[in-house]
C-alpha cells in the first residue's frame, strides 16, 4: 500500500502546474463572462432609461423639434441621452 502512496508522490508535482492552468483558465472564463453579464445589464438598464424619458417627453421623441423652439437644448440632450443608450447596446 505504501508503494501506491510513494508513486504518486512522485507524479504530484507533475500534475500541479497542469491543476494550476486549469482553474487559471477557469477563473479567466468566469470573469470574462462577468464582465459581459454585467455589459448587458448596464445597457438594458440605459435603454430602459432612455424609453421612460421617451414616454415622459412625447415631444421630444417625436423629433419635430425646430431649432427655434424653446425646447432644442432639452431635445438635445435627449438625443445625445439616446445615442448612449444605443452605443452601451452595442459593445
Amino acid at each position: 500500500m505504501w508503494e501506491i502512496l510513494v508513486v504518486w508522490a512522485k507524479i504530484a508535482p507533475g500534475f500541479t502546474p497542469i491543476v494550476a492552468a486549469i482553474a487559471v483558465g477557469v477563473a479567466w472564463r468566469q470573469l470574462r463572462l462577468n464582465r459581459n453579464s454585467q455589459r448587458e445589464t448596464t445597457a438594458k438598464v440605459t435603454f430602459r432609461e432612455y424609453l421612460k424619458l421617451a414616454f415622459e417627453n412625447p415631444d421630444l421623441a417625436s423629433g419635430k423639434i425646430d431649432k427655434t423652439s424653446e425646447r432644442f437644448e432639452a431635445y438635445t440632450w435627449f438625443v445625445g441621452y439616446f445615442l448612449w443608450a444605443i452605443e452601451d447596446r452595442q459593445k
